[in-house]
């Protein structure tokens, strides 16, 4: 079946998955259970949602391109190269804004001295950090581009393999076959959230990846069973999707629901996927990447500052209006970030490509 050129619906829920993950680390912040922000108990789950994305995505930018063993080293060399001109700028300059904050903001370093180690900050420098070498570090989000990485060192040899597999059964039984696997690594080893950081984390990216990358070839098949009801199944996914980020004891449905979601906005143009295509939704969804990796360090600020230097009150209101203030902020340095630096690191990624 054809593709659009662009899928705004994708980019905007990018932007939630970003916030989730933000409202999830601010109830963590703060002792008491503050309105709206400990609905988000389960924000993790956000991670899961970049991880099954970037796999579909990737398979739909690159989907049409033929992979050969003569032309192999050269695809693999400038897919490489552009994966890193999208998230390398942004990764480095927060971590020497991690190492400053380390240097100058007194008593920071002995807060979690653990994470701030020379050897943990040189894996950080060639974005190894999550791959088993050590645990959680520096700028601590940055683990799930780490394993990101890893999948872009696999995803041309994932697509050379594609164009051996050429029957949408196949792809489907492969599918199934991942998803089966990944929740037997989660049963038998008693993980929530689909395996957390570190390891655990190298795991959950590359199931959830693989899964997102064939979701992608099963679009054909996802159109013709369910275009008779799309707008009805688009309302029910979000719900499925809603109960398992605010209630813990349902995790579990959040990854199958995700993936079909995914491939509901991938190939339908229902009034779920017309209203995520709104401008500002789908611009939260373009500085979702830069809110991802500054609001953790904007969190950490401020617990610097009210262990170290003021005295805030502990009231859930303050606190409640302290959280709504680390958001702002958030959103604040997300935007000038996307604008000043991954914009521009973007553009010249493609000159020197």
């Amino acid at each position: 079946m054809d593709k659009p050129r662009s899928i705004p619906a994708l980019t905007s829920i990018r932007g939630f998955a970003a916030l989730i993950v933000l409202f999830m680390h601010i109830h963590e912040t703060f002792r008491n259970d503050l309105p709206w922000f400990s609905i988000f108990k389960n924000g993790a789950l956000g991670v899961d949602l970049f991880f099954v994305l970037s796999g579909f995505i990737l398979a739909y930018v690159y989907a049409d391109t033929t992979i050969e063993r003569r032309n192999f080293l050269g695809f693999y060399n400038k897919f490489i190269k552009s994966r890193l001109a999208r998230i390398y700028p942004l990764h480095f300059f927060t971590l020497l804004f991690t190492l400053c904050l380390v240097l100058v903001i007194p008593h920071f370093y002995e807060r979690s001295p653990q994470f701030y180690t020379g050897l943990s900050f040189i894996l950080n420098l060639f974005l190894i950090q999550n791959w088993g070498f050590i645990d959680i570090s520096w700028n601590i989000v940055s683990w799930s581009i780490s394993a990101e990485f890893f999948m872009y060192l696999l995803f041309p040899f994932m697509l050379y393999f594609k164009n051996l597999v050429n029957s949408q059964f196949k792809v489907l039984t492969l599918a199934i076959f991942i998803f089966i696997i990944h929740h037997i690594f989660i049963f038998t080893l008693n993980w929530t959230n689909y395996g957390g950081m570190s390891l655990g984390g190298m795991v959950r990216v590359f199931f959830e990846f693989s899964l997102g990358f064939l979701l992608f070839y099963l679009r054909a098949g996802f159109y013709t069973i369910f275009i008779n009801f799309k707008d009805n199944l688009g309302l029910l996914l979000v719900l499925l999707l809603l109960i398992s980020v605010f209630f813990k004891e349902v995790w579990l449905l959040f990854l199958p629901s995700v993936a079909f979601f995914i491939l509901h906005l991938g190939v339908f143009d229902s009034s779920t996927s017309r209203f995520l295509s709104n401008k500002p939704l789908v611009y939260l969804g373009n500085i979702s990447f830069s809110l991802y990796m500054w609001h953790w360090l904007v969190i950490q600020v401020y617990n610097a500052l009210k262990t170290n230097v003021f005295q805030f009150d502990h009231s859930q209101t303050s606190e409640f209006i302290a959280a709504c203030f680390l958001t702002i902020i958030s959103l604040v340095i997300a935007h000038y970030s996307f604008r000043y630096l991954e914009e521009p690191a973007r553009k010249w990624g493609r000159k020197f490509i």
